[in-house]
């Protein structure tokens, strides 16, 4: 790589830069592809970004991030292509298009672009061009969206020089030789596989590896193949890599590096790892405090049946939530300690597996909500306050209460537009009041005429009129706000219910 270039594939397009499924991919065919992702791209506006969100298809994800650059656009990184990932990206005022390889009906997806084009008749992308831009004194370049232990969503961005420096500064502690390949589990957005396993074998003429959803097995396997410089992938891999006896373990004097902290009293024996040490240029900061929960956890970890503990702070309280997960969990936290040395109380939940994201790292909404708080690790109201209106027709039970912001039913439903779904309407306001005025309820047969007609949503002050028909099996229902109906219909039980309490 010369002083000037940033591509070693902008004058060399006979280089093999990438390992995929059907082969090795060369320099030239990358830009081909990278080519035929320009075509659909909008023209680039100032202040403007193109989101990228791609969980698999590695090569597509370079190919468009190639075509970006070339075309004078700023890419915002999503990190994996879940939908919580997606939605502030898609959210955000900055947003001009995203490209992906969902499954989502959005625009742009961009693998079937490559399904009717001929890439042997198709002219590369100028790679020259690229690095061109990419240089420009104060241009964005790249911004990363990120999300913290607590769920927080940030964005770190570059500028072109700004992303050549830290690449450079990751090159000085992680040296990748031209032609050595980084194996990683990761997807393409994810922060540290993004400058490990992207950016910098495209700056120092490494072989980027593209090929997705390889397991602890198929990793180790891959990793005895000469050319890898190293394997990079999240602690619970490692520890599977670790029990995986002789045939199930990296090649000796293989490198491996976690992509997160590993946890006190981890036993990886007879592997050797450490955590990928990202430049201060590149490493995302953290606020949240430790845990000290590592006797605890270890302590679980060794106990049968349990495959996977972890824990998390709860925000602004004395709290951390533990979780273990596999067939014995249950049983372990009956026991497990439920006090951290700084006086902080460790509450335990079990899962049969446990919420990991695709790169590893706890599912802190899913953790929380199993112990009863919200997505954010908030605490939640689960009952709603309810006053009946006096009513002369002892078939009618009229009741009013306003929807609490902080309602455990909003949670994730949706994120940024909260609705109370239509299963929790049924459940939780009419069946759950039939029960406060009717006592034990005989079986639900059928839920008939049922219609959703307005959304309701935080905040809402609403009303649930219950009234009983000739036929006492049934109960005609309705919710209303300020008058006009939000659900209608009637419920239908296997036997006549009691009367209504006064």
């Amino acid at each position: 790589m010369t002083e000037t270039s940033f591509l070693p594939l902008c004058t060399a397009t006979t280089l093999v830069v990438g390992r995929a499924l059907h082969g090795d991919v060369t320099a030239r065919e990358l830009l081909q592809r990278a080519a035929v992702v320009a075509r659909a791209l909008p023209a680039p506006e100032a202040g403007r970004w193109l989101a990228l969100a791609f969980g698999a298809d590695r090569l597509a994800f370079v190919a468009t991030l190639l075509a970006a650059w070339h075309g004078g656009h700023a890419v915002m990184i999503v990190e994996d292509a879940r939908r919580e990932r997606i939605a502030p990206a898609l959210q955000h005022p900055d947003t001009a298009l995203l490209l992906h390889d969902t499954g989502a009906g959005r625009r742009l997806r961009v693998p079937p672009l490559f399904d009717g084009a001929n890439l042997d008749d198709e002219t590369p992308l100028d790679g020259a061009a690229i690095d061109r831009r990419l240089r420009a004194p104060d241009a964005p370049a790249l911004a990363v969206q990120l999300h913290d232990e607590r769920g927080r969503t940030s964005l770190r961005s570059w500028s072109g020089p700004a992303l050549l420096s830290a690449i450079d500064a990751l090159a000085e502690r992680l040296p990748l030789a031209t032609g050595q390949r980084l194996l990683h589990c990761c997807t393409p957005g994810f922060l540290p596989a993004l400058f490990a396993g992207c950016l910098l074998p495209l700056r120092r003429g490494g072989v980027l590896d593209l090929i997705a959803g390889r397991d602890a097995s198929a990793l180790a396997a891959a990793s005895r193949e000469p050319e890898v410089a190293g394997v990079l992938c999240d602690v619970l891999t490692l520890r599977t890599m670790a029990a995986g006896g002789e045939h199930g373990r990296p090649a000796a004097g293989v490198p491996l590096w976690s992509t997160a902290p590993l946890p006190p009293g981890l036993h990886l024996a007879p592997l050797r790892a450490a955590p990928l040490s990202l430049p201060p240029a590149i490493a995302a900061t953290s606020d949240t405090p430790p845990i000290g929960h590592a006797a605890a956890i270890d302590s679980l970890r060794r106990c049968a049946g349990v495959h996977d503990v972890d824990a998390v702070p709860v925000p602004d309280a004395p709290v951390v939530v533990a979780a273990a997960a596999g067939p014995g969990a249950t049983a372990a936290i009956r026991d497990a300690d439920r006090a951290l040395p700084d006086g902080r109380e460790l509450r335990w939940v079990a899962f049969d597996v446990m919420p990991r994201d695709p790169n590893g790292r706890l599912c802190t909404a899913d953790v929380w909500l199993r112990a009863g708080r919200g997505r954010d690790g908030r605490a939640v109201l689960r009952t709603l306050d309810w006053q009946r209106v006096p009513d002369d027709d002892a078939a009618v039970a009229v009741l009013r209460t306003t929807m609490p912001r902080d309602y455990l039913f909003f949670e994730g439903h949706f994120t940024g537009y909260p609705v109370l779904a239509g299963a929790v309407q049924l459940q939780e306001l009419v069946v759950a009041r039939l029960v406060d005025l009717c006592g034990e309820l005989p079986p639900l047969e059928l839920i008939d005429g049922i219609k959703f007609l307005q959304r309701i949503a935080p905040g809402d002050a609403i009303a649930l009129r219950l009234q009983r028909s000739d036929d006492a099996r049934k109960i005609s229902f309705e919710v209303s706000r300020d008058g006009a109906r939000c659900t209608a219909g009637r419920a239908v039980f296997t036997a006549a219910l009691p009367a209504f309490r006064s």
